[in-house]
C-alpha cells in the first residue's frame, strides 16, 4: 500500500548535486541589473539555477525572458526612430533603456527563481553562510558582459548610429 499523501512532507528536498557552491541571494541581483545590464543579469541568474538546484524548464525561461528583454529594448529603439523621423537616440539614451530593460528582466527572473529561493532558504535554516557573496562574480560579470552587450548593442543598432544625432544641425 502506498503511503498516505498526508503524511508526506510539503517541502521537497532541494535537488542540488553534492559539491554545488552556495547560490546568491536573488534579491542582490537587482543591483547586477542596473549597474551591470541585460547580458550581466541573465549570466548570474543562469549559474543561481544550477546552484538553486533548478530543473531544466525553469532554465529555459531563464533564457527566453532574456532574449525577449533584449529584443523589446531594441524594437523599442527602432520604434523611437521611426516615430522621430530617423533621429537616432543618443548614447545617454540608449544606455537609459537597456538598464530599464535589465531592471524589468530582474523582476521576472527573480519570478522564476523564488520558489527554488525560498526551499533553499527553509532547508538550510537561513544559516549567515548559507548564501554566496555575489561582489566579485557580480563586479567580473558586470565588467565582462557589459562591454559583451555594448559590442552587441553596436552591432545590432549600427545602422541608427548613421542617422542624424539630435545634436547635430
Amino acid at each position: 500500500m502506498p503511503p498516505d499523501e498526508l503524511f508526506q512532507p510539503t517541502v521537497a528536498r532541494t535537488q542540488r548535486a553534492p559539491g554545488t557552491p552556495n547560490p546568491w541571494y536573488v534579491t542582490s541581483q537587482f543591483w547586477l541589473a542596473f549597474f551591470g545590464g541585460i547580458f550581466a543579469l541573465f549570466s548570474i541568474a543562469w549559474l543561481n539555477t544550477y546552484r538553486l538546484g533548478m530543473n531544466n524548464h525553469e532554465r529555459v525561461r531563464v533564457v527566453l525572458w532574456t532574449g525577449f528583454a533584449f529584443l523589446a529594448v531594441t524594437g523599442a529603439l527602432w520604434a523611437y526612430v521611426a516615430a522621430f523621423e530617423g533621429v537616432a537616440p543618443s548614447i545617454t539614451g540608449i544606455r537609459i533603456a537597456y538598464r530599464v530593460g535589465a531592471v524589468a528582466l530582474y523582476a521576472a527572473l527573480a519570478r522564476i527563481q523564488r520558489s527554488a529561493y525560498r526551499r533553499y532558504d527553509y532547508l538550510v535554516n537561513s544559516e549567515e553562510s548559507a548564501f554566496s557573496s555575489l561582489w566579485i562574480p557580480g563586479i567580473v560579470a558586470a565588467v565582462v558582459a557589459g562591454v559583451l552587450q555594448g559590442f552587441v548593442t553596436v552591432a545590432v543598432l549600427l545602422p541608427l548610429f548613421a542617422l542624424p544625432s539630435p545634436e547635430a544641425p
